[in-house]
């Protein structure tokens, strides 16, 4: 059976967003998908406050560059399925969330000490692979990003708007210019979400 949406404006239906994932059991993995300046790293900011427990990845940071959405889905879908597995052997505490072992609060427990997962961001400015960091499973993980339903999640939140608006957003939000690379990206958006019906599969759209 095809999947029925909550469809609406963002500001209407963050309300029944924050009901959703709160009956979601724990730990839990939500997508906010959709194209370059659709909000989404608006909403997963209000999310985030709301669940002051999460924890928050985006999708581009394991990203090798411009031409790599895939790879960045690959990597972080890694990334998921580690700490699902991790989550089975860990307290939930999630003031550990991205905490080395060593300065974790968990450290000092005298239960056994928690599963970590080791991964790397992409540095955009040097372009080469930041220093590897160590991720604990949290009960709420908010995956932001285009190609975020790609992921192995929960829940889908599917953000959009109309192209002009998106790229009039990303041209205020942003401190470097990246337009000659918004056709390349928003090709893979396009073919990503088309793959995996993100869209289709999403529990809300919302327009922004």
């Amino acid at each position: 059976m095809a999947k029925i949406p909550q469809i609406g404006l963002a500001e209407q239906l963050i309300p029944q967003i924050i009901r959703a994932i709160s009956s979601l059991p724990t730990p839990a993995y939500i997508a906010i998908d959709g194209p370059s300046g659709s909000g989404k790293s608006t909403l997963a900011r209000q999310l985030c406050q709301h669940f002051p427990d999460s924890l928050l990845l985006e999708v581009e940071e394991w990203a090798a560059g411009w031409e790599d959405l895939a790879g960045a889905v690959a990597r972080l879908t890694k990334v998921v399925e580690d700490l699902r597995a991790a989550a089975e052997f860990s307290p939930l505490d999630s003031s550990a969330a991205s905490a080395d072992l060593e300065t974790s609060p968990l450290a000092t427990d005298p239960n056994p000490a928690p599963t970590l997962v080791t991964t790397s961001r992409w540095d955009w400015q040097k372009n080469s692979w930041r220093k590897a960091e160590k991720l604990y499973p949290a009960p709420l993980t908010f995956l932001t990003g285009c190609a975020s339903a790609a992921l192995p999640v929960d829940l889908i939140i599917w953000i959009e708007a109309p192209e002009d608006i998106r790229r009039a957003r990303t041209a205020r939000r942003d401190s470097y210019n990246w337009s000659s690379y918004w056709d390349i990206w928003a090709e893979q958006e396009a073919e990503i979400a088309a793959r995996f019906h993100s869209r289709e599969n999403a529990d809300f759209i919302l327009s922004t």
